[in-house]
């Protein structure tokens, strides 16, 4: 169980210490300063950030999330990847229709390898 800073609790069924991200079809990674500074300092989120990246799945990142790609080595290629999303919190309606269709792709296989450098 874990409670939002609103105070609404939140049943999770998996954690990242049982279920390996090639399990999951996306990754987003939330804005947020307080999030990112307890996730960057976590070994197990920037592994399952790392697999989600390796086996092609999508990953949207929004504002500060951001920087946990980077800090799990993930630098999205120059030339566009289409699994890969990165949006401001502001314009995220913006991104989801792109975001879905990255999903339904189901994974990204032409995913450059430079995307992960570590």
């Amino acid at each position: 169980m874990f409670v939002a800073a609103s105070g609404e609790k939140i049943e999770a069924g998996k954690s990242l210490e049982n279920a390996p991200g090639v399990l999951f079809d996306a990754l987003v990674l939330p804005d947020g300063r307080d999030a990112v500074q307890l996730l960057a300092g976590n070994a197990d989120a920037q592994e399952f950030i790392k697999n989600v990246c390796k086996h092609g799945k999508t990953l949207l990142a929004l504002g500060a999330g951001q920087e946990l790609l980077e800090m799990a080595g993930i630098k999205p290629s120059r030339t566009k990847d289409a699994g890969i999303l990165l949006a401001e919190s502001t314009h995220v309606a913006e991104i989801i229709p792109a975001f879905m269709d990255a999903i339904a792709a189901h994974r990204h296989p032409d995913r450059e390898s430079e995307t992960l450098t570590s």
